[in-house]
């Protein structure tokens, strides 16, 4: 089971419109879409001295336009820690290291 960790400021997580008050962390099934909550100071550890992807998707994307665009999931040839591939083009990707 692929997973990666994930950020949203949309509403529910996966809403394609509209945004959320806050930012929430989960940590994904990519295959499945579903995941677990992770708090954010958990988050920051588990990332802190990695290389990490960055996916930034645009405006009205669906959940798995997401989850497949990730290093990984059904669209991806890479794997979770390699640079991401994706076929839409709502999207910038930039691999760099957490700080």
């Amino acid at each position: 089971m692929a997973t990666m960790l994930m950020v949203s400021c949309r509403r529910d997580f996966w809403s394609a419109t509209d945004f959320s008050n806050a930012n929430a962390g989960r940590r994904i099934d990519l295959e499945s879409s579903t995941g677990q909550a992770v708090p954010h100071d958990e988050f920051l550890r588990e990332v802190r001295s990695k290389r990490i992807t960055v996916l930034v998707h645009g405006y009205n994307n669906e959940e798995r336009d997401v989850t497949s665009a990730a290093p990984g999931g059904a669209g991806s040839t890479g794997k979770a820690d390699s640079s991401a591939s994706c076929s839409c083009s709502n999207h910038s990707s930039r691999q760099s290291p957490a700080e």
